[in-house]
């Protein structure tokens, strides 16, 4: 079912749809706020891979056997970020993983024009130009390196490249890089149940219970659009994360929004808005193939 809708839906629509899911996600992870990170993050690693083993998706037999030396390496840097992300929102550093997904796509564009060889136009470049100004306003109130920011963009970036450079089937390869943590995590519930999993409430364990299908789903609608078009593309697309993060931390969670979070913000949506004009609605002008 689920590879109908992806194959319905396109791959751009689907790495909207899972930056979205992404986006949003802050809501549910604070309802897990009163939990130490790391059994959240163990809980998140199992119920994944039970959710992997009952995906329903049809794959090709020459994809069927997992790189367990490539998996091992995706699996450090996926757990490198949902560690990270779930450590941000659980310890009020909501602004450092915003900052980490702003930074995100301008490394992958900037990888994109020296790894990929993707030729740069005028309006890819004055995006990133105004991303960078709007980044740089944000970078600016903290104090610092900003090391969550930085580890969250060179995990996600680095991962979204493996993928993108292999032959691996997106389930095939979840299945394997969530097999290698496992153990890890299976042993640190069972260890701190006692102090943590006892005095849990009931809907904090239904949520738990519940992270592998909400961390699932969207990883799969993006890795199986990410080798479908150009990096570059990937990573603007990835703008919509911290943006959507940031309608909901002001909508939903009540938090400020000062006048320099209004110039980066706007700054960036202007970028955003140059890319895709020039990517999407000046094709011919600019020799650059449409993507659907």
């Amino acid at each position: 079912m689920m590879q109908l809708f992806f194959l319905r839906l396109g791959p751009i629509w689907a790495i909207v749809l899972a930056n979205l899911w992404w986006g949003i996600s802050p809501v549910y992870w604070h309802e897990l706020a009163a939990l130490p990170a790391l059994f959240v993050l163990s809980s998140r690693v199992v119920c994944s891979r039970i959710a992997l083993q009952f995906i329903p998706i049809e794959i090709p037999l020459e994809q069927r056997s997992p790189n367990w030396r490539l998996a091992l390496v995706t699996a450090a840097l996926i757990s490198l970020n949902w560690g990270l992300y779930i450590y941000a929102i659980l310890h009020g550093e909501t602004v450092q993983a915003s900052l980490g997904y702003f930074l995100l796509p301008l490394m992958a564009v900037g990888f994109a024009a020296l790894w990929y060889k993707e030729v740069l136009s005028r309006y890819d470049l004055a995006a990133v130009v105004l991303a960078v100004v709007g980044v740089f306003f944000v970078a600016v109130k903290g104090e610092g390196v900003p090391v969550i920011a930085l580890g969250l963009a060179l995990s996600m970036l680095f991962y979204t490249a493996i993928y993108r450079s292999s032959g691996i089937h997106p389930v095939v390869g979840l299945r394997a890089e969530t097999t290698w943590l496992v153990p890890f995590a299976l042993g640190y519930i069972i260890w701190s149940w006692e102090e943590v999993g006892i005095s849990m409430s009931s809907s904090e364990l239904v949520f738990l219970m519940l992270s592998g299908v909400v961390t699932v789903v969207p990883q799969y609608l993006f890795l199986s659009a990410v080798k479908e078009i150009d990096f570059a593309s990937v990573g603007f697309l990835q703008f919509i994360v911290p943006l959507a993060k940031l309608i909901v931390a002001v909508t939903v969670l009540g938090e400020a929004l000062s006048r320099a979070d209004i110039v980066s913000f706007s700054l960036i949506l202007v970028g955003v808005t140059l890319y895709c004009y020039g990517r999407y609605f000046r094709p011919t002008k600019l020799g650059i193939r449409v993507l659907s």
